[in-house]
């Protein structure tokens, strides 16, 4: 699903529907939930800066949340509970699946300050963005700009409300207490991108069952699209072509991976298929976004880097070969640059799975800044 600009998610609405009990300060973790695991993390404000807290992930059973949908509210919630139990969790940010989301920019008159008026404007602006009633959607909004003396640019962001409702009532039957929910990609953009830092970057989320790509422009959101292509496929190759078991194909993946040398051919072959087809669809969306209707002389605008994250993107060689065919900066991202100083301290968790901690991370910087 392709998206435009937005930076903020349901952050108003959401906690009017769904108020959290207002205490001055709430200890509370990012907790990023995907169709196989949840991962969580705790960030905490002390003088000598942000600590780490609480992190970790929980296997969740196959089939419960399917493309971002929550298939058995009742079952998940017990997943949750047992997790808050084990990690005695209590209060969370939540990052909602971008499969799930409907986001445009649209114009309404710059009169409609009131923000009950611009509501009831913007609710007629739905029907004709998103195949969805006004009484099936949660919605929030953004001021970004004037077009006009008489114009206000807005960005919308659309849930289905059955999907938000889903999630609330799993996390409060768990005993969990929401205190914030947003798109999993303005999460990433909180973590992996400097802070103030006005460039425009493209975010490539290689995940285990899917993979996410985002452009955030000057700190805003302003493009999203999800993709089929994930690092399932990869270790799934490994495991049938060498007869291994899961584990020892992801361990042949980030050691050995996708670098081709004389006793690597047969590797490389093998998953160069998945990574060919990742390759493709981020330079397809890189070329999209440079070369866009009235954006072509806009170098302010172009994206200046693409920055790797998620589980599946410590395969080996990985960015040396999409460096290879698309013409911009490649990096794995730095998860940490926002919290803390490699030079005062090494986190606990290894490299090589912090790729994976990208959009916690980001949600528990909501808790510290």
């Amino acid at each position: 699903m392709e998206a435009f600009p937005v930076q903020h998610i349901l952050g108003k609405q959401i906690l009017r529907l769904f108020p959290p009990p207002r205490y001055l300060k709430m200890p509370s973790v990012g907790i990023d939930i995907s169709e196989s695991s949840v991962r969580f993390l705790e960030l905490t404000a002390t003088k000598k800066g942000k600590k780490l807290g609480k992190f970790g992930v929980y296997p969740i059973p196959k089939g419960l949340v399917v493309d971002g949908e929550i298939k058995d509210i009742a079952k998940f919630s017990e997943e949750l509970s047992k997790l808050r139990k084990k990690y005695n969790l209590d209060f969370v940010h939540l990052s909602l699946p971008e499969e799930q989301v409907y986001l445009f920019q649209t114009i309404i008159p710059a009169a409609s300050k009131n923000e009950g008026q611009m509501r009831s404007i913007l609710e007629f602006k739905l029907e004709e963005n998103v195949p969805l009633k006004p009484h099936e959607a949660i919605f929030d909004y953004e001021i970004i700009g004037t077009g006009t003396e008489e114009e206000l640019n807005i960005n919308m962001a659309v849930y289905p409300r059955n999907v938000v409702e889903s999630y609330v009532e799993a996390l409060k039957g768990a005993g969990l207490t929401p205190l914030s929910l947003e798109i999993e990609a303005q999460s990433i953009a909180r973590s992996v991108i400097p802070d103030g830092d006005s460039g425009t970057y493209m975010l490539v989320d290689f995940g285990r069952m899917r993979t996410g790509i985002a452009v955030v422009e000057n700190g805003i959101l302003r493009f999203t699209s999800t993709l089929s292509v994930a690092g399932e496929s990869l270790t799934a190759a490994i495991q049938k072509h060498f007869s291994v078991t899961e584990e020892e194909a992801d361990k042949i993946k980030n050691e050995k991976g996708f670098a081709r040398y004389k006793n690597n051919t047969e590797l490389f072959e093998l998953l160069m298929n998945t990574v060919s087809a990742l390759k493709d669809e981020v330079n397809k969306h890189y070329i999209y976004w440079n070369t866009r209707t009235g954006r072509h002389d806009d170098e302010a605008g172009k994206i200046k880097k693409i920055i790797l994250c998620g589980g599946s993107s410590n395969l080996a060689g990985l960015s040396d070969y999409l460096s290879l065919f698309i013409k911009a900066p490649i990096e794995l991202a730095n998860v940490w640059g926002n919290v803390l100083s490699f030079e005062d301290t090494i986190p606990p968790i290894e490299k090589r799975h912090s790729f994976a901690y990208a959009t916690a991370i980001g949600l528990a910087l909501r808790n510290v800044e």
